[in-house]
């Protein structure tokens, strides 16, 4: 289905040739530019969000102009008309990592690791700049002409200060970390890492790790945090105690050129990893408990796998007492414990193919998962 967005002006000094993306929210274009006859990807939006929304098209001018990697994709210009915003990109030719890696059907570890160590930078990059992507995937990393890493797609993203959190679903169900699940107040920065995890497991796999027909299943899966450890999976990626920061992720010892070649060729694969820790908010740990998804509960209510790391969740704060606004992908912000700012609701621009996709949770009026542009 067509958007508001697809009848828009022309843009001056550029040629239009075809679409490269749709989204829920508007669609990138293939241009050249008619002086250079250089190829741009100009991603096109409506006018009118609020600059404090989520949604708001200017915020992610405004993140993208802030940042300067090699491995994030660069915005040339923007361009305004009384209905829309014109964001001129770079042209990242080699196309969607998620259509490289499963053309290949999985990567190898050398190559996904230099790939991904890329994308590692990028992310770590970011959050130096204090600025949480919140979408990331496969589907959000792009590959130029050499190979190498652009991060894109900012429109979830937020500038956040120190020591402030973030409430409510946010992002690709089949990417989000455990907590984003529980409606609780989390770190979204270590919610990034979370996804991460996941990009990495896609990579070497061409699939995510955890799976479900429908949402309920998918988040059950996730908040048990078991999954199947590939086979023939360095010793080095099996390690899964605790979370990281992006930065210190990078000095990992699976980076490091003489790590461990021992591989593990049993034929029974499926791992149990420790289960999540202990929620702090009752309502989400009688929740668990009523799955028998708590740590030391199997899925029936008998014991199951022992947590190595009790503390693989966040710890949340205390949130504020003011009624909270549901909705799928909202996003308030606690800078304290009896204080919050309310930054409105918003939807992830979703790029992922229909594989990926399921419906959002019930933290809000069911909403048509977006095919988003690049």
């Amino acid at each position: 289905m067509k958007g508001p967005w697809e009848v828009h002006p022309p843009l001056d000094r550029y040629d239009f040739l075809y679409v490269l993306g749709r989204g829920g929210f508007g669609l990138v274009k293939l241009a050249r530019h008619l002086a250079s006859e250089e190829f741009v990807a100009v991603k096109i939006l409506l006018q009118g969000a609020s600059p404090s929304s989520p949604l708001s098209a200017q915020r992610e001018v405004d993140i993208l102009r802030s940042l300067r990697h090699d491995n994030i994709v660069r915005l040339l210009e923007e361009r305004h008309t009384r209905t829309h915003l014109f964001l001129v990109m770079e042209l990242a030719t080699g196309g969607w990592l998620r259509s490289y890696v499963q053309e290949q059907g999985g990567l190898a570890e050398d190559e996904a690791g230099a790939l991904f160590g890329q994308a590692l930078a990028a992310v770590s990059y970011c959050h130096g700049q204090r600025v949480a992507h919140r979408d990331l995937k496969l589907g959000n990393l792009l590959l130029d002409e050499h190979m190498n890493i652009k991060l894109a797609d900012f429109r979830l993203s937020l500038w956040l200060e120190q020591g402030t959190l973030v409430r409510g679903f946010c992002g690709t169900p089949q990417y989000c970390a455990p907590e984003v699940f529980l409606g609780e107040d989390y770190n979204a920065f270590k919610a990034d890492v979370w996804s991460l995890g996941v990009v990495l497991f896609a990579m070497l796999e061409a699939t995510v790790p955890f799976h479900g027909k429908d949402m309920d299943k998918l988040q059950n899966r996730v908040l048990r945090g078991t999954y199947v450890v590939p086979r023939g999976i360095s010793l080095a990626l099996q390690d899964a105690s605790g979370r990281p920061s992006a930065e210190d992720a990078r000095t990992h010892s699976w980076f490091s050129p003489g790590r461990e070649a021992a591989q593990e060729h049993e034929e029974g694969v499926v791992t149990p990893l420790q289960p999540l820790g202990v929620p702090r908010d009752p309502e989400a740990r009688e929740y668990l408990a009523g799955l028998g998804l708590l740590p030391g509960m199997g899925t029936e209510g008998t014991p199951g796998p022992q947590p190595q790391d009790p503390a693989s969740l966040p710890k949340s704060s205390q949130s504020s007492k003011r009624p909270l606004i549901e909705d799928y992908c909202l996003a308030l912000v606690s800078r304290s414990h009896d204080s919050m700012a309310d930054v409105s609701s918003a939807q992830s621009d979703s790029s992922e193919a229909s594989s990926e996709s399921c419906p959002p949770p019930a933290l809000g009026p069911p909403v048509a998962e977006p095919k988003a542009p690049r």
